[in-house]
């Protein structure tokens, strides 16, 4: 897996900081997974298909919760679906219901993708690397069965 791009955005609950990655695979396929979290949740490090996630989207009732991901990490952390939520509300994939504040409405992925297949066809050297204040804590730990 190739990092297109290292991202961070504050968690749902405004606690904690989440760094994500936005992966491009050898089968030119996009993915993104959660990287790190400065707070005390648990998370699972698995790459998910860019692709399953925008089903995933779509097959679930509007307006969205982290809900809609809980099927990606079947067996992991509860976390996961939500932290995974706010990176892509990071990258402007969803957008706060304006009826429903703790829901969200997908939006265009256009620019998203376009941005990745200009990040894919660029020589980039991103080494993923753990917040400073998460190792200090301790708290930047994969989930484990």
């Amino acid at each position: 897996m190739r990092i297109l791009k290292v991202g961070s955005c504050s968690s749902a609950s405004g606690k904690s900081e989440i760094t994500y990655h936005v992966g491009y695979s050898t089968e030119s396929q996009i993915f993104m997974r959660v990287y790190a979290n400065t707070g005390n949740g648990y998370f699972s490090m698995e790459w998910i298909a860019y692709r399953a996630i925008q089903e995933s989207l779509e097959a679930s009732p509007k307006p969205l919760t982290s809900f809609a991901l809980y099927g990606l990490y079947s067996g992991k952390s509860v976390n996961t679906p939500a932290f995974l939520t706010v990176a892509l509300k990071s990258e402007g994939l969803l957008v706060q219901d304006p009826e429903h504040p703790r829901c969200y409405t997908q939006v265009s992925d256009t620019s998203f993708i376009a941005e990745m297949m200009d990040l894919a066809g660029k020589d980039l050297d991103i080494q993923p690397s753990i917040p400073k204040n998460a190792i200090k804590k301790n708290t930047a730990r994969p989930f484990k069965k």
